[in-house]
C-alpha cells in the first residue's frame, strides 16, 4: 500500500522512469530499495538505479556506488563503486564526494591519496553532509591523515550540533566540558548534552544524571540527577543504574524506595557481568 504518495504520484513517476527520465529512473529505484510507499523490491530497485546512474542521474549514481561498496544488491566491487561515486562526485553530490573522499583516505578501490581524500570529505561538509562533518571533526580531533587541530574539531562538531546530529552536539558537550579548542564552559556542555540527551544518547544522560547527582559546576539537582540516570539505566548503562539505585535508597530526587533500589543495583552487577 502506498503510504507516503498516492497512487497517481507513483504511477507518474514509474511512467516517466519508462520514457527514458533519468531522474524519475533514479527515484523509483530508491523508492523500490527502501520499500518506501511501494513493496520493496531489491532487484527491481538495482535495475532502475542502474538505468539512472548510466542516464547520468548523480543520486542514482552516488546509491549504486554505496551498494556496491557493501556488496548490497550488488556484488561488492569497491573499483565499481570508486566509478559510481566519481562520477556523482563530479556533479557536486555530497554523498558521493564523502564516500569518494574516505575510499581515497582508505584505499578503498582507488589509490591511497591523503590530498583528494581530504578535499573531498571538506567538501562535503560543508554542504552540510552530516557523516562528512563528523569524520573531519574526529580527524582534526584526533590529528588523523591531518595535523591535530582542537580548535578546527571544535568548529565543525559546532556546526554538527547546530545542524541536529547527535553525535556533534555529544563531542561538542565534551569540547566544552574539557576546554579542547574552546574555553571550558559548562553551562554550554550541559545544553550540548542536553541536546544529545533529548536524542537517546545514553552517555550524555550519564553525564548530566552524574553533573546533577554531583553538583559538578552545576546547582545540585536530583530531581534532574534521577531523569536523566533513569533514562540511561533503561538501556542498561551499568554506572547510570549504580547511581540510580543510590537515589532510590536514599530517597534523592524520588520517593525512597528499597525494592526498586535492590532491582537497579541487580540490574548494574547484571549488566557489568555481561560485559566480561
Amino acid at each position: 500500500m502506498l503510504t507516503s504518495m498516492n497512487q497517481e504520484q507513483f504511477n507518474a513517476i514509474v511512467q516517466a522512469a519508462e520514457s527514458g527520465n533519468p531522474a524519475a529512473q533514479g527515484h523509483l529505484g530508491h523508492l523500490l530499495f527502501l520499500g518506501s510507499g511501494v513493496a520493496k523490491n531489491l532487484e527491481a530497485a538495482i535495475k532502475w538505479l542502474m538505468l539512472g546512474a548510466e542516464n547520468g542521474d548523480m543520486s542514482a549514481q552516488s546509491q549504486l556506488g554505496a551498494l556496491y561498496l557493501v556488496g548490497n544488491g550488488v556484488p561488492r566491487n569497491e573499483i565499481i563503486a570508486a566509478k559510481w561515486l566519481s562520477l556523482a562526485a563530479e556533479q557536486g553530490c555530497p554523498i558521493a564526494e564523502y564516500n569518494l573522499g574516505m575510499s581515497f583516505l582508505v584505499e578503498r578501490g582507488v589509490p591511497k591519496d591523503v590530498e583528494k581524500g581530504m578535499t573531498l570529505v571538506t567538501r562535503a561538509a560543508t554542504k552540510g553532509r552530516a557523516s562528512a562533518i563528523r569524520q573531519l571533526a574526529k580527524m582534526y580531533q584526533v590529528g588523523e591523515n591531518v595535523a591535530r587541530n582542537y580548535e578546527a574539531a571544535f568548529e565543525w562538531y559546532s556546526k554538527g550540533a547546530a545542524a541536529g546530529d547527535v553525535v556533534c552536539q555529544y563531542e561538542l558537550g565534551s569540547c566544552y566540558e574539557f576546554g579542547r579548542g574552546t574555553a571550558q564552559n559548562m553551562p554550554l556542555a550541559i545544553d550540548a548534552f542536553k541536546a544529545a540527551a533529548a536524542q537517546g544518547h545514553t552517555i550524555s544522560q550519564f553525564k548530566l544524571g552524574l553533573f546533577f547527582s554531583q553538583g559538578t559546576d552545576c546547582a545540585l539537582d536530583y530531581e534532574q540527577a534521577f531523569h536523566y540516570l533513569k533514562l540511561a539505566s533503561e538501556k542498561g548503562h551499568p554506572r547510570s543504574q549504580q547511581i540510580l539505585s543510590t537515589l532510590y535508597r536514599k530517597g534523592l530526587g524520588t520517593p525512597q524506595n528499597d525494592e526498586l533500589a535492590d532491582k537497579w543495583m541487580e540490574a548494574a552487577l547484571d549488566s557489568e557481568n555481561h560485559a566480561l
